[in-house]
C-alpha cells in the first residue's frame, strides 16, 4: 500500500498533512547511484512458496515523546492503536510475514507533535540540538539483538535544522517477523514540553505481498 493509498484510505483515524505527504512522496524515487535497487529495477520478485512481492522504495517512521529520558529513546517497538502520522509499522519491532525491508538510510527529525500532524521546524531555536551533538548521543540499530550499525550524531548529516541523516555504506535486510530495534541513546536525562517529539525514518526498498 502507498503512502497516497494510506490517506485515502484512512488506515487510521489522523490523515497526514499535504506538506507532509509531499515530502514523503519525495522519497519514493531514490538516486539509483546512492541507492541502487536490488533487483536491478525489477518491481515484482518471487520467494518462498511462489509468493510474489511488489518492490518500492519507500520510508518507514515512528514518531516518540523526547523529554524526560534517561536511557534512551526506542522506536518502532509500541505500534497499537496509533495512528499514521506517528508510525506506519503495525507490528512492534518486526515485519510481518511475507513482508521485508532493505534499509539504506536513517533519518532522525526533531519537532513537535500537532493536531494529525508532525511539525519539523518547532525547535529549531532551541540549544536542545546542540547539547545532543556535544554530550555523545548516538543512533543504534539492532538486528535480533545483535548491535548491527551506530553512529554519533555529530557524525550524521544536517541537511537542516533538526534533521539528521546517516546513508549506510550497504544496506541491511529486515526480514519477515525478524526482531530488530532503532534507539536513540542519550548521555543524560533531557527536558521538553508534552509536544516535543522525536521521528526516525528509516529510507529504502520495501517488498509486500500482491493482493
Amino acid at each position: 500500500m502507498t503512502v497516497e493509498a494510506m490517506v485515502r484510505g484512512k488506515v487510521h483515524s489522523d490523515e497526514l498533512s499535504l506538506k507532509e505527504l509531499q515530502a514523503v512522496r519525495q522519497n519514493e524515487s531514490p538516486d539509483p547511484v546512492r541507492f541502487p535497487h536490488p533487483h536491478g529495477g525489477k518491481d515484482i520478485v518471487e520467494v518462498k512458496d511462489k509468493v510474489k512481492l511488489r518492490v518500492s522504495w519507500q520510508p518507514m517512521w515512528d514518531t516518540q515523546p523526547f523529554g524526560g529520558k534517561k536511557n534512551g529513546i526506542s522506536f518502532f517497538q509500541n505500534p497499537a492503536g496509533r495512528s499514521i502520522v506517528e508510525t506506519n509499522l503495525f507490528t512492534g519491532g518486526s515485519i510481518s510475514w511475507p513482508k521485508r525491508f532493505l534499509v539504506w538510510e536513517f533519518v532522525l527529525q526533531f519537532g513537535c507533535r500537532g493536531i494529525a500532524r508532525f511539525v519539523p521546524d518547532y525547535i529549531k531555536q532551541s540549544d536542545l540540538l546542540c547539547d545532543l551533538l556535544t554530550d555523545g548521543a548516538g543512533l543504534f540499530f539492532t538486528l535480533e539483538e545483535r548491535p548491527t550499525f551506530s553512529i554519533p550524531l555529530n557524525m550524521m548529516f544536517q541537511p537542516k535544522k533538526g534533521q539528521f541523516r546517516a546513508a549506510l555504506p550497504q544496506p541491511f535486510l529486515i526480514s519477515p517477523v525478524q526482531p530488530f530495534r532503532v534507539e536513540l541513546l542519550l548521555d543524560k536525562a533531557y527536558q521538553g514540553t508534552k509536544h516535543t517529539v522525536v521521528r526516525c525514518m528509516m529510507n529504502g526498498y520495501f517488498y509486500k505481498e500482491i493482493q
